[in-house]
């Protein structure tokens, strides 16, 4: 038995050399991949004609040498691989078999070969923020050693590319604050990262969803009208407060001037009465001068 690590965005499925002897001819080739003791049919050769199984026709290939190069691996790709070889001489039949464990390796790896993208739920509030989000999550992606320093790309319906906001459990996530462009997102692997995966072309199945912006934006507009409403509210209740500190304001400063007005009167009636002590005072003076002398 030969085992072998994938390392590449394809790989061979020969895992011996065979040559028949000048006598004997191959009749059929046969390729099949086990999984839980059952076993899929990969290709055969039969007759001087080559045929690929259908879950595996568009992604093999048979080669001059005989082998067959299967590309687009992914880890569910990981398991065993059968070969048998009938050959027909003047003495009958003659059976040959080789098997190959095939271990996936590489630091990217997509679970079917496509690029999920959907919408997470519907319009959620984000309390960091003060607005109504959306997010998108693109995947379903597994790291064979630590999750890579790349992106996925997004692209909206403008035009405009966007990096994830935030990854888990080999989803790439884009939240979209309100309000919302509507419209179709696409995810895909950037083309200078694709030798960072398994796959040969970066674009693929299911990578684009359909965004329905009306509610959120609508839920973004109830909820600024609502709050503006009320800051209105307490604007005005702030500027009824004012006025009514500065009635009162006004209030005390009309009675400070009605006191102040009332210490005057009472100032002019003491100046009154000392200039009359004054001029009594003088004529007391007068008089006990006059009758001392």
């Amino acid at each position: 038995m030969t085992s072998f690590q994938y390392v590449s965005e394809m790989t061979s499925l020969s895992p011996w050399d065979f040559l028949t002897p000048a006598n004997e001819e191959v009749q059929n080739v046969t390729w099949e991949y086990e999984t839980n003791s059952t076993s899929k049919l990969i290709a055969f050769y039969s007759s001087g004609e080559n045929e690929t199984g259908e879950l595996y026709s568009h992604r093999v290939s048979f080669e001059s040498d005989g082998s067959l190069t299967m590309t687009d691996i992914t880890m569910k790709d990981s398991g065993m691989y059968n070969i048998s070889v009938e050959t027909q001489d003047q003495n009958g039949v003659g059976r040959y078999q080789r098997s190959v464990a095939l271990q996936v390796k590489d630091s990217m790896l997509t679970e079917d070969r496509k690029v999920h993208v959907r919408q997470e739920g519907g319009a959620e509030w984000d309390n960091t923020t003060s607005t109504f989000t959306l997010t998108l999550s693109c995947g379903t992606f597994r790291f064979t050693d630590q999750q890579p320093s790349l992106q996925v790309e997004w692209t909206t319906p403008t035009g405009d590319t966007l990096n994830s906001t935030d990854y888990s459990n080999g989803r790439f996530y884009l939240s979209l604050l309100a309000p919302v462009v509507g419209g179709t997102y696409t995810c895909r692997i950037p083309p200078q990262h694709l030798s960072h995966t398994c796959l040969n072309d970066s674009r693929n199945y299911n990578n684009f969803v359909r965004v329905d912006s009306i509610q959120i934006n609508v839920l973004q507009t109830v909820f600024e009208q609502k709050t503006l409403k009320e800051e209105a509210k307490k604007l005005n209740d702030r500027i009824v407060n004012l006025d009514s500190e500065d009635q009162k304001r006004k209030a005390e400063n009309e009675k400070l001037i009605a006191e102040n007005k009332e210490l005057k009167v009472e100032d002019e009636k003491l100046k009154a009465e000392i200039e009359k002590l004054k001029a009594e005072d003088k004529k007391l003076f007068s008089r006990i001068t006059k009758d001392l002398f």
